[in-house]
């Protein structure tokens, strides 16, 4: 019976053995490698539509500043450009009165006198009374300055600020496009994985 056991043992580790040995071909061993194989790529594909989601939030809450910085430069933009039609205003004005001078301000060209003032431009400082032919001309020299001045701060604040961060969220939307169009595809891919 000593003899037995022994090789009772043998068989067992020699089963054992074959069982390594044909472990390449089983089937069965090979199905589980190909499912683990699956496994690992359906995890790293389904961590990518997190990123995908994350990245769009960001996205979007950078849009949300874009936007609020470009409402913000609107408003000032659209400020000015009433500030160069009450100019331009004030100068057909004059050119209607300058013919009649002298002449006192009408209530009109006051009222503009006194909104251009509290945007800190002197148009008329230091006249009063009845205004002659030179004092006109050289109102109509300081308006027109003004207003190429105010042209010119448009421009800047135009190609400067609002171009450039048009451009950008033009830009971050596109990358926003393409990630939702990978991860749709990724997602696809995965559905197409054997199960």
């Amino acid at each position: 019976m000593v003899k037995v056991e022994p090789s009772s043992q043998n068989a067992t580790a020699s089963t054992q053995t074959n069982k390594t040995a044909l472990a390449p071909n089983d089937p069965i061993l090979r199905t589980n490698q190909i499912a683990s194989v699956v496994i690992q790529r359906r995890t790293a594909v389904e961590a990518f539509p997190n990123f995908a989601f994350a990245s769009v939030q960001v996205a979007v809450l950078r849009e949300h500043h874009g936007n609020q910085k470009l409402k913000a430069l609107s408003t000032g933009v659209k400020h000015e450009l009433r500030v160069i039609d009450l100019l331009l205003n004030l100068n057909s004005e004059l050119i209607s009165l300058s013919d009649k001078a002298p002449v006192e301000f009408n209530d009109k060209i006051k009222d503009i006198l006194a909104y251009l003032e509290k945007e800190n431009i002197h148009i008329a400082k230091g006249l009063s009374g009845k205004i002659t032919k030179d004092q006109f001309a050289e109102m109509k020299s300081h308006i027109s300055s003004q207003v190429d001045k105010l042209r010119t701060k448009l421009q800047t604040t135009i190609s400067t600020e609002i171009q450039p961060e048009a451009n950008n969220l033009n830009s971050i939307m596109n990358i926003v496009l393409q990630i939702i169009q990978m991860d749709g595809r990724l997602k696809k891919k995965t559905q197409e994985l054997p199960r």
